[in-house]
């Protein structure tokens, strides 16, 4: 069996998919956040997958892009796991929806 552009387009669909429903499906901040990962990876995969899918005569950005992007997807996880774990902290709860009613 050989993996189309196709293949990597239907991955990368059903995990945006998977990622958009914990998102919006959640309410613990860390839950929601790897959630927020998987949605984030799932261009990723595309990016790639269309890369390796191509005849040889382009360089293969594909690779570079999403080494970029993974980067970019683990300095948001550090940055947001912070700022999850200091409104846990104030609020002494995981729970996004307890969250948006803090006072400032």
């Amino acid at each position: 069996m050989n993996v189309g552009p196709a293949h990597y387009a239907a991955l990368s669909a059903i995990l945006f998919a998977i990622g958009l429903f914990g998102v919006t499906a959640r309410r613990n901040a860390l839950t929601a956040l790897a959630s927020l990962s998987v949605l984030f990876s799932a261009p990723v995969i595309a990016a790639v997958g269309f890369a390796e899918s191509g005849d040889g005569s382009v360089p293969r950005l594909g690779d570079a892009l999403a080494l970029f992007a993974l980067a970019a997807l683990c300095a948001e996880l550090i940055v947001g796991g912070a700022v999850a774990a200091l409104l846990w902290r104030r609020a002494e709860t995981a729970d996004l929806d307890e969250m948006i009613e803090l006072d400032a």
